[in-house]
């Protein structure tokens, strides 16, 4: 008789935890990327990234130029992080 207190215990506060959980509001996502958004973000086509070395000698990705200093464009391809499709495979 005690297992079945424990259960119908555990189910009543299961179900309020997830009825206060759902009533607490969540927050609106954006309706359309803000004008200063990098366009990696808003999928029109990748950033321009530079890639030089610091007075340090550490390498350096940035996606503005440096100042007075040797750089080279980092090339992206826009097919990046994207699986081919491939045909569907014949079941027996």
């Amino acid at each position: 008789m005690r297992t079945w207190h424990a259960v119908i215990l555990g189910l009543l506060l299961g179900g309020a935890l997830a009825w206060w959980l759902d009533r607490v509001p969540r927050e609106a996502a954006p309706a359309a990327a803000p004008a200063d958004t990098p366009r990696a973000t808003t999928g029109t086509r990748p950033p321009t990234l530079y890639r030089w070395r610091d007075d340090d000698g550490v390498l350096q990705v940035t996606d503005r130029p440096p100042q007075g200093r040797p750089y080279e464009i980092v090339d992206i391809p826009d097919d990046r992080n994207v699986v081919p499709l491939t045909p569907p495979r014949d079941r027996d």
